[in-house]
Formats: structure tokens, sequence, C-alpha cells
């Protein structure tokens, strides 16, 4: 990237030095062309005054007059013949008989104008020390040198924001995956630089994630594993032993629990591998909630917990993928069951732009504030759920929040009205038909 990058901006070096020298050569040009009209101008003067004395002089003390008017100027001037003088162009001599004054010659030095309407011929050469050609030399000099000032500092600028932006790649693929590129906020590359970083911080990102999912996977499947193994362990030295098969179904426990382990993972690395947005139909909300209020019965009833449904008018009706957005909602509700006392209150309602959100309140403990940004981290689980007999393993609410990510919505959690927690499910409103 970093080498299509240097020749690109040393083509765009290669383009501003082009200008400079086409911006240059026409600026001389002009500057040349003003400065070679006030001569032309001057000359003009010139014969002008010497045509208004020679009006009153024969045309035989003509020379005289002009030698001691040339006396007094700086500029040697001169008397020719008009037949005799030779132009550089063959139209000069055009304009010269129409009494008109011309650069004789491409240095800028040479001027000529016809004295009235005689044959003779008034000419002007330059007598300073600084000719037109080392003026316009002089001009071409500067511009070209303030130019090249100008070039060489955004040069400069460039070279330090593309080593930078070059240190910082090196450094990420070595793996420093910290390493941020530091530009000049004035600098073009700032914009290469942002999409450089933002690329960094997702890609660490995400490697942190793999590391701590992978060590959660170990810690998860470690604990049934060794439970398992000493399990067994007893169970062959005391098979005869009266408790041998509450240990069996102890160990058969174990089994069934590594299995919904491996099944939540599965579950959530095909969530993780969807690409495109989930195929959408129109599905009512509150048959949804009733239907998997049903799937609750058998806990509901054991514990004594209520379930209350409800979803406010325009809020019943939206369209989704329905057996991702039923999961999503069963892991809330099974989250809820697992920390409420006596009362779940599951419904929907319609936010701001017309958004609707979908919330399942239980009168529980609750989650801390400083926990709430990280409970939808996959295998983030509050300490007093980490038992058998309350805790899951830490995934149910990553997959709700990845299927609402699908959907283009977002997940939260909030305070319940009933003192405990409220998780919401927020999904853009799409009108169904």
């Amino acid at each position: 990237m970093f080498r299509v990058l240097l020749k690109l901006y040393a083509l765009v070096g290669v383009s501003v030095v082009a200008s400079i020298l086409i911006i240059t050569y026409t600026f001389g040009h002009l500057f040349f062309d003003t400065m070679n009209r006030s001569a032309q101008m001057q000359l003009a003067g010139y014969a002008w005054l010497i045509n208004e004395k020679l009006s009153t002089l024969p045309e035989s003390e003509w020379p005289k007059f002009v030698a001691e008017f040339a006396a007094k100027t700086p500029d040697k001037i001169e008397m020719r013949p008009l037949k005799d003088f030779p132009v550089v162009r063959e139209y000069l001599r055009q304009e010269l008989e129409a009494g008109l004054p011309i650069a004789n010659g491409t240095d800028g030095e040479h001027y000529a104008m016809r004295l009235r309407d005689s044959q003779w011929v008034l000419t002007s050469e330059n007598g300073t020390d600084l000719s037109m050609k080392q003026i316009n030399y002089l001009a071409y000099s500067v511009v070209a040198l303030l130019m090249l000032i100008a070039v060489l500092t955004w040069v400069r600028w460039y070279w330090s924001d593309l080593k930078s932006l070059n240190r910082a790649a090196i450094r990420f693929g070595e793996g420093d995956f910290s390493s941020r590129a530091k530009v000049s906020r004035f600098s073009n590359l700032t914009a290469l630089a942002r999409v450089f970083n933002t690329m960094a911080d997702r890609i660490e990102r995400s490697i942190k994630a793999q590391k701590d999912m992978i060590n959660a996977v170990s810690h998860e499947l470690r604990t049934p594993i060794a439970r398992l193994d000493f399990g067994l362990e007893i169970l062959q030295q005391r098979r005869e032993a009266a408790d041998a098969d509450d240990r069996i179904n102890a160990l058969k426990g174990d089994i069934r629990e590594l299995d919904e382990l491996v099944t939540e993972l599965l579950s959530l690395a095909r969530l993780d591998q969807i690409a495109a947005p989930p195929t959408r139909q129109a599905v009512s909300l509150r048959l949804m909630f009733d239907s998997l209020a049903a799937n609750c019965t058998e806990v509901l009833a054991t514990r004594s917990i209520a379930l209350d449904i409800s979803a406010e008018p325009g809020a019943d009706r939206i369209e989704v993928e329905p057996k991702l957005l039923a999961r999503a909602v069963q892991n809330l509700l099974n989250n809820a069951m697992r920390h409420t006392t006596r009362r779940i209150v599951c419904g929907a309602k319609v936010g701001e732009n017309g958004e609707i959100t979908i919330y399942v309140d239980d009168d529980g403990e609750g989650v801390p504030a400083p926990e709430r940004a990280r409970i939808f981290e996959p295998f983030h689980r509050l300490d007093s759920s980490r038992n058998r007999a309350t805790g899951g393993f830490g995934l149910g609410l990553a997959i709700v929040r990845r299927i609402a990510l699908l959907h283009g919505g977002r997940v939260g959690v909030e305070t319940s009205p009933l003192g405990g927690a409220r998780f919401t499910i927020t999904l853009p409103a799409v009108a169904s038909s």
C-alpha cells in the first residue's frame, strides 16, 4: 500500500514541478511583455517630445538635435534611415511605417519608431546596467525559487506523514497492535490515517475478544470435564455403593452441561458468520410472546413466578426474522427467570423515530451500573450468577446482542420499574405490507 502511495505522490510531485515550470514560464513572459510595452511607451514619449521640437527645425538639423537629446538620457538614441532599417519580422515594418513603436529584437533591448512622416527612424537601446533580459532572468529565478521552497515544504510534510504511517503499519504487522499512525491534522493524509487507526482498533478489539473467548471457553470446559473425571474416578472405585446411581445422574448432568455449552458456542459462531441482513417477514410480537411464555410454563409454575405480556398499540407488528428474534427474546426470558423473585413483564413499545423496543423486566437484584457496558460480552457474568444453580455460560446475552445487530438494532440494560433489571432490544421500524 505504501509503495503505491509513494508512487502516487511521486507522480503528484512531478506534476507540481511541471506546473511550477509552466507558471514560471508564463509569469516570466507576462513580466517580459509588460516591461516590453513599458519600454515601447517610453520610446513613444521620447518620439513625441522630439517630434514637437523637430516640427520647428529643418530636416537637416534633426540629427544634431537628436544627438543632443540622447546625450541627456541614459538610453542610446539614434536616427537611422527608414529604407535601410532592418526588422526581425516583416509585419514589424508595416507597424513601423504606420508610426507605431516596435520592439525590434528578441532580447527586449532594441526599439524603433518612425519620426513624423519622414524617412527617418528613431531607435532606442537600453543603456542601464541592468538589461531587460537580466530583469527577465531575475524574475524567473525569484518565482522559481519561491515555488521550489513551497514544493519542498509540501513534500517534506507529506514525506514525514508517510513515514509515520509506514512506521505504524510496520509495528502493527510485527505484533504491536496498539500502534497507531499520527499525522498532522492539516495533512491530506489525515483521512487515510484515520481509516488505518480505525482498522487497527477493530483488529485489536477482535484479537482481544478472541483471546478472551479462548480463555473463557477453556475455563468453561475445564470445570465440567474436571467434574466428569473426578466423578468417574469415584464411580470406578465404588461401583456397588448405594449412591452410584446418583453419581451417574450427576455425570449425565455434566455431559448435558457440556452439550449446552457447545450448542451455545456454535449458535454464537453461526451468528457471527452471517454477513447479509436476515430475511424479514411481518410477525405479531404479542403472539410471539404468548408462544414463548408457553415454553416457560413449567418453570414459572414451579417457582411461582408471574409473567405479564403487553404490547402498546402500534408496537405489535414488525418485520423481522422470526426464529432469530424469538431466540433473542427467549434468552432474555431465561435470564429473567434465573434472577427474578416473583414477577416478570415482557412487552413492546414504540420509541422515538418509530423504533420498536422490546423489553423484559424482572424484580431481581438488577445489574450494577459498572457492569452494564460489559454484560453483553461473551462469557461475562455477574459474580452472583457464577454457580450451576442460577448461572448460565454468559453466552445468552451475547447472542441477543448479535441478533439485534443483524436486524440493525441495539441492546441495552437499565433499572426496571419492578426494581430489578430491564433488558431491551431496540429495532428500527420497518413498515409491514
